[in-house]
Formats: C-alpha cells, sequence, structure tokens
C-alpha cells in the first residue's frame, strides 16, 4: 500500500512537471511517427538503429503508455532522420518573428539571417579581384538551380510566395547526405552510374562470354567492393533499398551486363551485411 502511494506521488510530481514544461509526450510520439513516414524510413530500421527490441520501440510510441525515449535514444533518432532534437519532438527551432517592415530591419536582423543562412546551406564564398564584391555559391548543383531560380523570381512576390511553397513542400525528404536528393533519387543514381562504368561494363561482357573463368568473377567483385566502400553506412543502405525498384523501372534483361554488374553489386553488399554481423 505504502509503495503504491509512493508510485501515485512520483507520478503526479513528474505529470506536474510536464504541465508546468508545456511538453506534451503524445503529441512528440505523433511527431516522430509523421517524420519517420515523411523521411521513408521504417520503424524497424529505427529501433535497429538505437537498440531497442520492435516492442520496446513501439511500446515508447504508444499512445497508451507514458513511458518515452532516453536522451541518448532521441538523439540518436535525431541523427538518423538527419534533424535536430527539437524538430524530432515537434519544437519549430526555426526562430519565427513577427514581420518586419523593410525600413525597420536592424544590422542585427541582417546577422542573424546571414548566420542562419550560412550554418543551413553551407555555402562556398569568393571576393572578386576588385574586393568589391562577394559572390556566394554552392558546391550541390541543384542549391546553385534554387538560387538561380530565385534571382529570376526575387522581385515577383506572388510568384516567388507561391514556388517556395510548393518547393519546400516537395523536397522535404531531399537531404544533404543524399546530395539535396530523396534517398531513392540517390540510390538509383549511384547504380545508373556504375552500370554506365566502362570497366565494369568490360568486366561483365568478359563474364558473358566466360572468358577469364573465376577470375574475371573476382576482378569484378573487387571493383565493386571498392566503390561500395566509398560509400558510407547510411548510403549503403540506401543504394542496396533502391536496387530492386530500379531494376523494375529499368526493366533489366536478364542475362545483360547491366544484370551482371547489378547482381554482383548485391552480392558484394550481402558479404559486407555478414561480415559487420559477426
Amino acid at each position: 500500500m505504502e509503495i503504491k502511494e509512493k508510485d501515485m506521488g512520483r507520478k503526479k510530481k513528474n505529470m506536474e512537471k510536464k504541465e508546468l514544461s508545456g511538453f506534451n509526450v503524445y503529441e512528440a510520439k505523433e511527431h516522430i511517427k509523421e517524420l519517420l513516414k515523411e523521411k521513408g524510413i521504417s520503424q524497424k530500421t529505427a529501433y535497429e538503429h538505437i537498440g531497442l527490441s520492435q516492442p520496446d520501440f513501439s511500446k515508447r510510441l504508444s499512445a497508451n503508455n507514458e513511458g518515452f525515449f532516453q536522451i541518448w535514444q532521441l538523439w540518436d533518432l535525431s541523427n538518423l532522420l538527419n534533424c535536430s532534437i527539437d524538430e524530432l519532438l515537434g519544437k519549430d527551432n526555426i526562430p519565427h518573428q513577427k514581420a518586419t517592415a523593410p525600413e525597420d530591419v536592424s544590422l542585427s536582423d541582417v546577422c542573424a539571417a546571414l548566420y542562419y543562412f550560412h550554418q543551413i546551406v553551407q555555402p562556398n564564398y569568393m571576393q572578386t579581384q576588385d574586393d568589391q564584391r562577394i559572390l556566394i555559391y554552392s558546391s550541390k548543383k541543384i542549391v546553385n538551380e534554387l538560387f538561380r531560380k530565385f534571382y529570376h523570381i526575387k522581385d515577383e512576390p506572388e510568384v516567388l510566395s507561391y514556388f517556395s511553397q510548393g518547393f519546400i513542400r516537395d523536397h522535404k525528404n531531399a537531404i544533404r547526405k543524399y546530395e539535396f536528393q530523396t534517398e531513392y533519387e540517390y540510390g538509383k543514381n549511384f547504380l545508373a552510374a556504375i552500370i554506365d562504368d566502362k570497366d565494369l561494363k568490360q568486366q561483365a561482357v568478359k563474364i558473358l562470354r566466360h572468358e577469364g573463368g573465376n577470375q574475371a568473377l573476382e576482378d569484378l567483385e573487387l571493383y565493386l567492393k571498392q566503390i561500395y566502400e566509398t560509400l558510407n553506412k547510411d548510403q549503403r543502405i540506401c543504394v542496396y533499398n533502391a536496387l530492386s525498384k530500379y531494376e523494375k523501372e529499368i526493366d533489366v534483361v536478364k542475362g545483360s551486363t547491366t544484370s551482371v554488374i547489378l547482381n554482383h553489386f548485391y552480392c558484394v553488399h550481402e558479404k559486407h551485411q555478414h561480415q559487420d554481423d559477426q
């Protein structure tokens, strides 16, 4: 009886703390589920990434359970989803302020905007020879295209607003670690590059013609392994996940060089996964 009273008292204090902080654990759970869905990441990938079992992960996301993630688990989830912990929990971390009339904008406002731009865009800067101008550009083609588009419509408020809202809505999953592409776009573009690789094609032709025996197979796998190892863990999973869909999309013909290259890429991935599991 005494233990139950202590538990009730502890729960009451926790509830009071939550009410005072304004934190709604159930809204946070829903937001995490929405982010996973939005970014195309399965719950299996998530719970394996943070070291939980499926039942424990489901319990922490359940609206019928008060339990929640530990801070280090939130940290790992935010890394997986490429967002801040604030964003993960549904707290907008972009500082919104009341609209300021252009003539009332301070130098502090300009500095804050530049700082935020630098943190998010991570652009390159170059000074002209006369030291009069600073050029800002990105090493990412798609970001430069966005700069160019803004330049052409910046003086048309209605067009700019319409374009911005649509672009923001449609590109939430095009993230930096995938070169500002969606996971599938990144995966399929990587696969398209390897099946178009001249050396890999030559190796695949040798195999199809039964030239070189086992050595030809080993050479192909070695080359694919070297390419595979240029990718980080997330990128490897991304490319592997794109494989099946991409094969259907381009209608791979059995016995073609494309089929040989993609099948051996699959084998290279499976061997790496097996080594990692040991």
